[in-house]
């Protein structure tokens, strides 16, 4: 005699794999790089926009092509830190808030600015 599993049973194993695949598109990984450097003959932030998804993992690679330290803040996100010459700090970041956040150098204010754009 063949043994067959239950109707709910089998529904559930056949979506079992659907379900698992829709959970994992949730959320993404953004990676993203940017430098404090020379910008239009200043010392700022290229590029001057970064943009992700509000949600996403959000892996930045700050690096600093000057020969000072600089500051790297973005404003919102509670992340402030130095980035030495010549060097690249990696920042990991959730984006739980939707919005436009200003990316400065907390260590010389008049330093052009940049901007987090979360959609």
């Amino acid at each position: 005699m063949k043994r067959t599993l239950p109707r709910r049973t089998a529904a559930l194993v056949a979506a079992a794999p659907l379900v698992l695949m829709l959970g994992a598109c949730g959320h993404a990984n953004a990676h993203r790089s940017i430098t404090s450097t020379l910008v239009s003959g200043a010392t700022g932030y290229f590029p001057v926009n970064i943009i992700a998804n509000k949600e996403d993992t959000l892996f930045l690679n700050v690096g600093n092509g000057t020969e000072k330290v600089h500051g790297f803040t973005i404003e919102g996100y509670q992340v402030a830190k130095t980035v030495d010459p010549n060097q690249t700090l990696k920042v990991k970041l959730h984006l739980g808030r939707a919005g436009t956040f200003k990316i400065f150098c907390q260590l010389h204010p008049a330093h052009q600015t940049a901007t987090l754009i979360v959609r």
